[in-house]
């Protein structure tokens, strides 16, 4: 009985619901019923996916395994750098090009994770995505000239390449719509403005993946390049000022042994 209750309340509320809409169309479209009808359907739709994305196994993937397995390759790749002493073999500009590529992946991750994904938010997922893969091949042409680059760490990029790859397939999967309308195809019109999502993510899960990011992918990031610019000088520079400070350490202590030898003779002499 209660079951059969519930179905009635359900049934109720889909009724009201869908009065409201047909309200809202008529406010907005006029009474144009061909106009009225291809936009229902697309509300309803779209509603409908809202209300059940919450628990779809493909958003679940992107945020419990693809993010997280990002986040385990980006800290195990600054692992394996920072065991090739990267800050005196490439150095800082290597370093440099490994905070770039955080950014190109880091811009899409928070557009998606805060924004409402439309045309525009693909569209920069598209770019960006490009752009990082171009990027990573600049890297290991750089790298390779001048560390070694184990296998361990060229594994490691697998998963860095990719994992973009995979976390953009399944947002276009998710807002097929929107994909489609970026290129001019399908029912739906590309939308380009930038709105917050609603509703947003768990504040839990957002707090646990900023801070995440923060210590173990952006710090050690800026250290390693902190690190590279402090072996910014040639090594002949490097060693031509030890060389002078070992002259001047030197200096001051022959001075100091005369100024004691002096200091012992006129307290003789007195």
């Amino acid at each position: 009985m209660a079951h059969r209750d519930g179905e009635g309340i359900d049934e109720g509320l889909g009724a009201v619901v869908d009065r409201l809409l047909v309200l809202a169309l008529i406010l907005k479209y006029g009474n144009d019923p061909s106009v009225l009808d291809r936009e229902a359907e697309m509300l309803k739709r779209d509603a409908g996916r809202e209300l059940h994305r919450a628990d779809d196994p493909m958003v679940l993937i992107l945020m419990y395994f693809v993010l997280p397995v990002w986040l385990i390759a980006g800290f195990a790749d600054w692992l394996c750098r920072r065991a090739t002493h990267i800050e005196s073999t490439t150095g800082a500009k290597e370093s440099l090009i490994h905070l770039l590529m955080f950014a190109e992946v880091g811009i899409p991750l928070l557009a998606v994770m805060f924004l409402e994904v439309n045309a525009m938010v693909i569209a920069v997922m598209i770019v960006t995505f490009l752009v990082h893969e171009a990027t990573a091949l600049w890297d290991v042409l750089y790298a390779t000239t001048a560390r070694t680059v184990s296998p361990i760490e060229q594994h490691g990029h697998s998963f860095l390449e990719t994992i973009p790859l995979m976390g953009l397939v399944i947002v276009v999967a998710l807002h097929w719509g929107q994909f489609l309308a970026l290129f001019g195809d399908g029912p739906e019109k590309a939308r380009f403005d930038l709105s917050w999502k609603e509703p947003q993510l768990p504040a839990a899960y957002i707090a646990v993946v900023m801070i995440v990011i923060v210590l173990f992918e952006l710090l050690p990031y800026v250290e390693e390049f902190f690190r590279g610019l402090r072996q910014l000088r040639p090594p002949r520079a490097r060693q031509g000022q030890s060389a002078k400070a070992g002259r001047y350490r030197r200096a001051v202590t022959r001075a100091i042994i005369f100024l004691s030898v002096l200091v012992d003779s006129v307290g003789e002499g007195c």
